[in-house]
């Protein structure tokens, strides 16, 4: 009986492998994919101190203009009269010090795609800027963040 049982785990342990390997990618959910008129929320807009100071905003304001001008969608002014809510968030991420180490602080920046009806989350991005000690490097790769969520969601539009 025991020889039958560890001939059986390798045996199962390769088929179910296999079928992972064979498996395509997990659906899109389909109002994503038929959506067309979008809600933007700004949820939160957090931000840190460095130099300049704060500005608030930055990422609503480049995300509702990169849709804007994408086309694929239509921007509407209430949630009710929207297909999805794409809802936008930003903050930091502090990272105390370890040893022979300083401390380090991340911008965040985050896309959930939102049915408007439910507020279930359909989809969601998330994306860290890399650290930088000058401030103009902060801002360069903040702006990279941002815009790696908005070529992200074209990516999974284009699926469809």
């Amino acid at each position: 009986m025991t020889k039958i049982l560890l001939l059986a785990i390798p045996l199962t342990t390769g088929l179910l492998l296999g079928a992972e390997q064979e498996s395509t990618a997990a659906p899109i959910p389909e109002q994503i994919k038929s959506a067309k008129t979008i809600f933007i929320s700004n949820a939160n807009d957090d931000c840190y101190y460095f130099g300049s100071g704060c500005v608030r905003g930055v990422f609503y304001n480049e995300f509702y203009a990169a849709i804007k001008n994408w086309g694929h969608y239509q921007l509407v002014a209430s949630p009710s009269d929207a297909d999805l809510v794409f809802e936008l968030g930003s903050g930091v991420v502090f990272i105390p010090a370890g040893r022979d180490q300083s401390p380090d602080i991340h911008a965040y920046y985050r896309l959930s795609i939102l049915d408007p009806k439910t507020r279930i989350t359909l989809w969601a991005f998330n994306n860290h800027a890399d650290s930088a000690i000058l401030e103009g490097n902060r801002a360069k790769n903040s702006a990279l963040a941002r815009a790696k969520i908005i070529t992200d969601l074209k990516a999974i539009v284009r699926t469809n």
